[in-house]
């Protein structure tokens, strides 16, 4: 998603309405892009809202009434709001980006992939557009295609800490465990202090049976981030392989209570507990 701040367009309209209610609009929006930063969506909607009957056609408005959309799963609405701010500032290149995301989900795969292919033609090193073509790629079944877009999306912003993870787990979805690895590396390298980038290097590892590297890559990612299940996952599962069952049980304790529905933590620590001894005191 782009970033939400109002903009300084001075439009014909915004002229005529006058300092006043120009004011008003400009504090609508920005206390609608607190409100949405805050996770209020109904008084992001309403400030949004606010703006709009004073100026029907702001685009930052508008944007912000499409995010609001899409957060509610209301994606064809958040399209129509996306599309009425681009008649208004057609070449802004986030909004697009942004509007062809909203194709996707609401279904609507040929319009997403031909507003990224027009932007890619006018725009060929926009690394968010290679992203969002990457995720269409993927979803459509296109794994490879998918990786040289989310590459694609790494040259031309080598700290795009999305296109990394997404281009670790779409290698290791392929089986190809050492250019996930390989992939990772370079990762870290560009974006050294990320939870998310050393999980998945830390999954890497552990797909490869580097368990020593996959624990030290999962500490790495618990120590900047204690609240994510997915690295005490990796942990529990690496220390299981390296036969230290007794710790393997504690962390993937702690993984079971942060990802309770994951079906494949709750079997490692049944394997933790049973090579540990404890299986037959303990309910899990």
């Amino acid at each position: 998603m782009s970033d939400l701040n109002p903009s300084d367009d001075q439009s014909r309209e915004r002229r005529a309405l006058g300092a006043p209610a120009l004011d008003d609009v400009r504090d609508a929006l920005e206390a609608g892009v607190r409100a949405y930063r805050n996770g209020d969506f109904a008084d992001a909607k309403n400030q949004a809202e606010t703006a709009l009957h004073d100026m029907p056609n702001q685009p930052d408005a508008l944007h912000l009434m499409a995010l609001v959309a899409h957060q509610s799963g209301s994606h064809d609405a958040a399209a129509r709001h996306m599309e009425r701010a681009l008649t208004v500032t057609p070449d802004n290149v986030s909004l697009r980006n942004n509007l062809a995301m909203m194709y996707q989900d609401a279904g609507r795969n040929e319009d997403a992939r031909a507003t990224l292919d027009r932007l890619l033609e006018e725009q060929p090193e926009y690394h968010g557009a290679h992203y969002n073509l990457a995720n269409l790629l993927k979803a459509e079944g296109d794994l490879s295609a998918a990786c040289d877009h989310y590459r694609l999306a790494i040259r031309h912003a080598p700290d795009f800490t999305d296109a990394h993870v997404n281009l670790i787990q779409t290698l290791l979805e392929m089986g190809r465990a050492q250019e996930g690895v390989d992939a990772a590396h370079k990762a870290t390298a560009s974006v050294p202090v990320s939870a998310t980038v050393l999980a998945s290097l830390a999954a890497a590892l552990l797909m490869q049976n580097d368990h020593t590297g996959a624990a030290e890559a999962s500490r790495k990612a618990i120590a900047i981030n204690p609240l994510s299940g997915e690295p005490y996952a990796t942990l529990g599962n690496a220390l299981l392989g390296l036969g230290q069952h007794d710790s393997a049980t504690d962390v993937l304790q702690l993984a079971a209570a942060r990802l309770p529905e994951r079906a494949d933590i709750h079997n490692s620590l049944g394997v933790a507990l049973l090579e540990s001894g404890q299986l037959q005191t303990t309910e899990w």
